[in-house]
């Protein structure tokens, strides 16, 4: 039997490119998920913002569903009767990390 083509038109492409057509923010410092990374070089370059960060459509949309999820979960272990703190009580925002004079951070979340 000969093999289908990969359908070019799907709504879940076109989704993916939506994603895709939004600007991507530079964030002004090294994100937290990046230190870990397995590749010293990775995070050296990084760090010196040698290539600004572009993520797939696939993986936008993922940074989406997460953010949408966090309420979903704050809920639901509120609900079996564990004590979150989602805020920091001194800003009412989400909590931050912050290292090296801001050059590394993060966010606490999800």
């Amino acid at each position: 039997m000969a093999a289908l083509p990969e359908t070019q038109h799907t709504t879940a492409h076109a989704i993916v490119r939506w994603y895709e057509s939004k600007p991507q923010e530079h964030r002004p410092h090294m994100g937290a998920s990046i230190i870990g990374h397995p590749c010293a070089r990775y995070v050296w370059l990084s760090w010196r913002w040698v290539k600004k960060a572009q993520f797939s459509g696939r993986v936008l949309r993922m940074f989406d569903t997460g953010k949408r999820e966090e309420s979903r979960l704050l809920e639901e272990l509120r609900g079996i009767g564990a004590q979150v703190w989602d805020t920091d009580p001194n800003t009412g925002e989400q909590w931050r990390v912050s290292a090296c004079d801001g050059h590394f951070g993060g966010s606490l979340d999800g």
